[in-house]
């Protein structure tokens, strides 16, 4: 009966894997074991061919060379022999066994300092941005302030030149720290920090140098006046900050043996993820939305402890930026320390509320499916330029170091060109509205920031309406956007030019050799859309500023609207975009509308076929990602694990000499499953075991047995040496080796070393890789369900996750490059599907013959 064969395969295996292993003569046990999918066993019950695949159809891409980051603790006997030793300690001195630290002090002290520094960052980036902008205002008041009302050349000439060379200047110095001294500081940094939030291993963008260039870079090019914002690189400096932060490398040692705790890869990933809300709450002044965004786009291990912290960590770092924005100004100090204002807490701050009326839906809903269809196209744009860029530009240093000047060129003229097109329009329109001009305007045309409706050439009492929006800055522009009760301060022609030049142009920005990001870019370009939207709106209903009803027919509430919008469009973010669009915004009765234009925003980017744009750069840089969902040709969850597996691996045995170990790791695997003899030459898996912990242990020569002189079963022995020269702190430094210098681990300087050590003389040398092996290491049966396998890889952070077969002998090995969108596409098709009942039945047959052959064994 199947359960009495059920029951008797269990018994024989656990008595298999209770004997000892047999020794085999002459050090044979040291072997090297590559076994391929389909070569069947010597008793011929043991092929694999019928749910298995060739070694070669493996697809290869440009992602193969990114590796891969193992999240969960390792838990060999040498790390938690430690653990162990402190256990019994307390127990003989009567303590208490010490809980988990998930929950400590520290980690919470720790968190709360990633947000002061993340706070402390974003005050003095916007700080030294506005001073950019104070600079450049000051140089063409120079020009304009005794030529109102005039438009002659040597006018123009002169505001023209001071301007370009000005925005050239800076973007070129931007360039130039980017090209030549940190090129991991580029862009955004947003898809390097999701992918390896994601655990990809991306070496040289987490570091001190990235930090301080990317600010440079940032303050640059934002101050130059081209179409970007500084809240990507924010978001980006914030997950530097939690590493940099949470190891200790910033901190005097004295301070750094604090957070020693920390320096894994587990501990290291969630404190970035701080560090990213840290971000976020600091650039937008919005600590849900950081909390949010998190969860949302940037994180792939999640639990409700880790939120907790990392919302603490955000409301460390939008105080710590609230309160010195609101007692510094210029970096003039006010008096004002502890007061938190509502300029510097609340990013766009409306300026007055409207009724929301379920009428204004159907606009809204219209409003959605255009901004969704613009955001679209932004990223269509977006992804064009990165794709000329990298065959064009890319290649050649010099171009791409004067991209960003040319392009400073073209946009900065523009600016300065197309608001000579525009006649002038009064600014107190409220009093005298009987005249001509004033007609149009009908309502004051002056809103909370007169000082920024710019002149630009027109007389005393009047404003250039595409002035005030083109060479303002793009916060002060969306201000000047979301501003309700001025219905035509700014009407069609002068809304419609600066979104022909500013979209294309802000999309083409993203990705130039500066820190930039997108996100003002896309509310700016939201907020026009929307304004565009709403004056329609406004002309086919009419003004009613005293109509509680009519109230919300307003270009301003429709300009907030869509820019919500076009970035749900451009970002596909729902949940974290309501809340930080409310946030920013301190309209928080309007979160129905937001929330409505967001999610049809998003249904019709999603209907258009276009990724996400952070997900499609992701894919641009050949990122690994692997998304929430597996994108396949095929229903994932009718294959199996053993049909996606790589079949050609590399086993090692519980011993094996010196000679053959340093032969192995002049391959480029990272990970080694370790087994024991079992029946039919079966490798019966133990542990796995790291490239890291190899090299470590090759480099500790004092762990090496002499097997001419010494006893072969060295574990007793070894077991004082494991705690005091690898270490699990040893052994957790080794493991970061991965992360920090993952050259130290592939490259010609380590296979010279390892070449020195491939010596036959190292040959009598042994090494017991049982203390080291992590006997914990995920598995999975060749029939697991691969839409549970996907899961299981990307929830837990893994690295490797090794296939067996019912008597648990190692068959595959899955890793990150196995689960993704090409070489599933490629591997899972229609034809290659099993019936549920095959697969029962194979799995049936061979645990029985599993079974069978271990009680022959017996």
């Amino acid at each position: 009966p199947p359960a009495a064969a059920m029951s008797a395969r269990v018994n024989e295996l656990s008595h298999l894997l209770s004997k000892p292993a047999a020794p085999v003569e002459g050090g044979a046990t040291a072997r090297v074991v590559v076994q391929e999918r389909g070569a069947a066993a010597a008793s011929g019950v043991h092929s694999r061919r019928g749910l298995g695949r060739l070694p070669n159809e493996m697809v290869r891409t440009k992602m193969d060379t990114f590796e891969s980051l193992n999240c969960m603790p390792s838990a060999s006997a040498a790390k938690v022999s430690e653990l162990y030793q402190k256990a019994v300690q307390a127990k003989e001195a009567g303590q208490p066994l010490a809980p988990s630290d998930h929950n400590s002090a520290m980690r919470w002290a720790t968190n709360g300092g990633i947000g002061f520094v993340c706070g402390m960052i974003a005050f003095f980036l916007k700080e030294c941005i506005a001073l950019m902008f104070r600079t450049r205002a000051q140089l063409l008041d120079k020009v304009t302030e005794d030529t109102r009302g005039s438009v002659e050349l040597d006018w123009v000439s002169a505001v023209w030149l001071r301007a370009v060379l000005f925005a050239v200047v800076l973007v070129t110095v931007s360039a130039t720290i980017i090209v030549f001294f940190e090129p991991h500081a580029a862009g955004s940094g947003i898809p390097e920090t999701a992918g390896f939030l994601n655990g990809v291993i991306i070496p040289k963008t987490f570091t001190r140098s990235v930090l301080g260039a990317k600010f440079f870079s940032c303050v640059l090019a934002v101050g130059s006046g081209i179409p970007a914002g500084p809240e990507g690189p924010m978001i980006h400096m914030g997950s530097v900050a939690g590493s940099l932060v949470s190891q200790g490398v910033i901190f005097p040692p004295f301070i750094g043996r604090l957070v020693r705790q920390f320096r894994n890869v587990g501990d290291r990933r969630d404190f970035m993820s701080a560090g990213v809300a840290g971000g976020v709450a600091a650039a937008f002044g919005a600590p849900v939305g950081g909390l949010l965004f998190v969860a949302e786009e940037i994180a792939t291990h999640w639990n409700v402890n880790l939120a907790m912290q990392i919302f603490f960590c955000a409301i460390v770092a939008c105080t710590t930026v609230e309160l010195l924005t609101s007692a510094f100004s210029g970096f003039q100090y006010t008096g004002s320390l502890g007061i938190i204002r509502d300029e510097a807490a609340i990013l766009f701050n409306v300026n007055r509320s409207v009724t929301v009326n379920v009428a204004m839906f159907l606009p809204t809903i219209g409003l959605g499916v255009v901004s969704g269809l613009a955001g679209s196209l932004f990223n269509v744009l977006c992804l064009g330029a990165t794709a000329f860029r990298g065959k064009y530009i890319k290649p050649h240093k010099y171009f791409f170091l004067f991209e960003p000047a040319l392009l400073a060129l073209v946009y900065i003229s523009a600016t300065v060109c197309l608001p000579l097109l525009f006649s002038c329009v009064p600014t107190d329109c409220d009093s005298d509205a009987d005249r001509p001009e004033c007609a149009r305007v009908g309502q004051a045309s002056v809103d909370l920031s007169p000082e920024t409706l710019l002149p630009f050439g027109c007389p005393a009492g009047y404003y250039n309406p595409s002035a005030s929006l083109f060479i303002n800055s793009g916060e002060e522009t969306i201000k000047h956007l979301f501003a309700r009760g001025f219905h035509f301060q700014y009407d069609y022609l002068p809304l419609i030019a600066i979104l022909l030049v500013y979209l294309p142009v802000s999309a083409y920005t993203n990705g130039i050799a500066c820190s930039t990001g997108i996100v003002v870019p896309c509310l700016l370009n939201g907020a026009l859309i929307g304004r565009l939207f709403g004056l329609v709106v406004t002309d086919l209903l009419g003004v009613h500023p005293d109509d509680e009803f009519m109230e919300w027919v307003d270009p301003g509430a429709f300009a907030l609207i869509g820019a919500a919008g076009f970035f749900a469009g451009v970002s596909r973010l729902t949940m974290a975009l309501t809340v930080i669009i409310t946030e920013i915004s301190n309209d928080v009765h309007f979160i129905l509308p937001i929330m409505t234009a967001i999610m049809v925003a998003k249904w019709t980017a999603d209907a258009t076929g276009v990724h996400p744009i952070y997900h499609a750069l992701m894919d641009k840089k050949s990122l690994p990602y692997l998304a929430a969902v597996p994108h396949a040709g095929a229903p994932v969850a009718l294959f199996t694990a053993g049909q996606i597996a790589t079949a050609q691996i590399v086993t090692l045995p519980a011993k094996v000499t010196v000679l053959e170990l340093a032969k192995i790791l002049q391959s480029r695997h990272n990970g080694f499953p370790v087994t024991i003899p079992g029946p039919d030459d079966r490798h019966i898996f133990f542990g796995l075991v790291s490239r890291e912990h190899l090299l470590g242990i090759l480099k500790s020569p004092n762990l090496w047995s002499n097997t001419e002189s010494r006893s072969q079963n060295l574990w007793h022995k070894l077991r004082k040496k494991v705690v005091s020269r690898l270490s699990a702190d040893h052994l957790a430094e080794q493991e970061l080796q991965t992360f920090d210098h993952p050259e130290e681990l592939i490259s010609d300087r380590v296979n010279a070393e390892l070449a020195a050590l491939a010596v036959p003389a190292n040959q009598k040398f042994e090494i017991d890789l049982k203390p080291y092996a992590d006997t914990s290491a995920f598995t999975v049966p060749e029939t697991f369900n691969l839409q549970n396998t996907y899961t299981l890889f990307r929830s837990l952070g893994l690295r490797h996750l090794v296939v067996v077969d019912d008597l648990h002998a190692v068959i595959g090995i899955i890793t990150r490059h196995n689960l993704l969108e090409s070489n599933l596409h490629h591997c899972l098709s229609y034809d290659r599907m099993k019936k549920p009942d095959e697969i029962l039945e194979y799995k049936i047959k061979h645990a029985t013959a599993a079974a069978a052959a271990a009680a022959a064994a017996a």
